[in-house]
């Protein structure tokens, strides 16, 4: 049962439908439209996932579920799995825990999740640098993208904002293009993590700007 990230659970397995449906009614009871189930999620994608690989035959679910973030508490991701987590819970009449696992661009939650007993009680949410960047940053993953998970659904879909000190001589997306051109090598910039979305979407920013010389002095925690 492996597959790419955000509520998942085996394809094959009956229980798979049903977190489908539950995730669907979840996001309907928060007045939220659940977007199209696909492999590609657009900008912040969170999806879920589960590891289900051989769910015993019983009454389903008997105990609580653990629904692992990738992310740190308080940001965005971890708001919306709390928020989810509680209409499933009441959907489907069991406690859905929210585990948060941060680092490694979502690495350290997923290899936990693709770890665990594949029994259906074990979701993840992240998004696709865990599973569509990290196999080209990292020679040797401790999971596959494409068989540890089994792909449930997109939670959420989520623009980038780019923001700039006040101080700083560009106030539009132009004027920060001519003054980097103006200024070679003169901005930074900070993101949440080396390999993280922001960072490449800062990156292919840099690449349309002709400014490779912008760069980043630390990462943004």
């Amino acid at each position: 049962m492996r597959r790419p990230a955000m509520p998942v659970i085996p394809r094959a397995q009956p229980e798979e439908s049903r977190y489908a449906r539950c995730l669907r009614r979840s996001l309907a009871a928060l007045g939220m439209t659940a977007p199209a189930l696909g492999m590609t999620a657009a900008a912040l994608g969170m999806t879920l996932l589960a590891n289900t690989a051989a769910v015993a035959q019983h009454v389903f679910p008997s105990r609580p579920i653990h629904l692992v973030v990738s992310f740190t508490p308080g940001g965005g991701a971890d708001f919306t799995a709390r928020t989810v987590a509680q209409k499933m819970g009441d959907i489907l009449g069991q406690l859905v825990v929210v585990e948060n696992k941060p680092g490694a661009n979502g690495l350290v939650g997923c290899e936990a999740v693709a770890k665990a007993a594949p029994d259906g009680y074990t979701l993840l949410e992240t998004d696709r640098g865990a599973l569509g960047v990290n196999p080209s940053l990292y020679k040797k993953l401790p999971y596959d993208p494409l068989t540890d998970f089994e792909y449930v659904g997109v939670v959420t879909t989520a623009p980038y904002v780019l923001v700039s000190n006040p101080r700083l001589a560009a106030k539009t997306l132009a004027e920060l293009a001519a003054l980097a051109k103006a200024k070679p090598g003169a901005l930074n910039y900070g993101s949440y993590g080396i390999g993280s979305m922001a960072q490449l979407n800062i990156e292919a920013l840099k690449a349309k700007l002709a400014e490779s010389r912008m760069r980043p002095p630390r990462t943004c925690r």
